[in-house]
């Protein structure tokens, strides 16, 4: 969930009074069987999982809203992982990613109470911010040598937002990023195509988008019903499917297309934030990695309790009957 909200009571109260009024998506469930090693966490012990980057060599990073970040490593079993690192760093971490140059991109929400770019070690023992505070600053993404980040005002009725971007080996880039999507609304969580050339994004209000990074035209892929249902993070497949964290309706959706939206309710699963597919030794890449925002839809509490693996072969293989859906808009 975007977490920005959280520092500010009334919008947290608002927030709950007109959310309790929502009409539910209106897309079919199927829920996993709580039998199957998948329905269960790939790692728990964190308190409130954000968002999860994987370096390509052995590693799975998650950004905690307790200010910790959590270095994973796989074990023998697919469906299980360890905590082998963590380390305090603010308030809440929020987006992070794996830069090309052997470290670790984090937004950090510091203890003074503004929202920085950190730089941190693998080990998670050295850090440098290379940013002051960036209001909004939310998820990352990485391609072709930069990262990309979204940020906004937070007005959650008429939110103003963007996505930057800036060099990995330049410093001085964090400082001068370069806008690649303005007038955004409240964007929350960004994944490429595999070829790049669409750049997905969340608005936590407001669905799915996707931009034509050649044009920079956009269109809606997904929308959704009821007021301020929440969209967290998303990612993409191979296939280019794309997939997004629900929060709201405690459940992933799958987007291929121009049809309707599956959604998936993941055994134990409760709000989901944040979703990666496997990359690197001992992770697997139709694996999609799931972080935990809470234990309910639109959470308030931080409670979540750490990371699930769902192969989406599963969700393939299931079978129902689309038809009486409405296509998205």
């Amino acid at each position: 969930m975007n977490s920005a909200i959280l520092k500010s009571p009334s919008r947290f109260f608002l927030l709950f009074f007109i959310s309790a009024a929502s009409c539910s998506s209106g897309v079919v469930s199927i829920s996993a069987g709580a039998n199957e090693q998948w329905a269960r966490p790939y790692v728990a012990g964190m308190n409130g999982a954000e968002n999860i980057c994987f370096d390509g060599a052995g590693s799975m990073f998650i950004s905690g809203l307790d200010g910790f970040i959590y270095r994973i490593a796989p074990t023998g079993n697919p469906y299980r992982g360890i905590i082998t690192a963590r380390k305090k760093f603010g308030r809440m971490c929020l987006g992070i990613e794996s830069g090309p140059d052997g470290f670790i991109y984090a937004g950090v929400w510091t203890e003074s109470g503004g929202r920085r770019i950190a730089r941190i070690s693998k080990n998670l023992v050295l850090v440098k911010f290379l940013t002051g505070d960036i209001e909004g600053l939310n998820g990352f993404e990485q391609r072709d040598g930069y990262l990309y980040f979204a940020q906004s005002d937070m007005g959650i009725f008429f939110p103003k937002g963007k996505i930057s971007r800036a060099k990995f080996s330049d410093d001085e880039s964090f400082n001068k990023p370069e806008t690649v999507v303005d007038g955004a609304g409240m964007v929350n969580g960004l994944a490429f195509s595999p070829d790049g050339k669409t750049l997905y994004y969340t608005e936590t209000f407001n669905g799915v988008w996707a931009c034509d990074m050649g044009t920079g035209s956009r269109k809606k892929i997904f929308s959704p019903s009821g007021l301020l249902q929440v969209i967290d993070d998303l990612d993409v497949s191979p296939d280019g499917t794309v997939w997004a964290c629900f929060n709201s309706d405690k459940a992933i959706l799958r987007i291929a297309g121009q049809g309707a939206p599956d959604e998936y309710s993941i055994g134990e699963l409760g709000a989901p934030s944040s979703c990666r597919f496997g990359r690197g030794p001992g992770f697997k890449k139709d694996f999609l990695y799931i972080t935990e925002f809470g234990l309910k839809g639109r959470s308030t509490v931080k409670d979540g309790r750490g990371v699930w693996a769902f192969p989406v072969n599963h969700a393939g293989n299931q079978r129902h009957d689309n038809s009486s859906k409405e296509p998205q808009k």
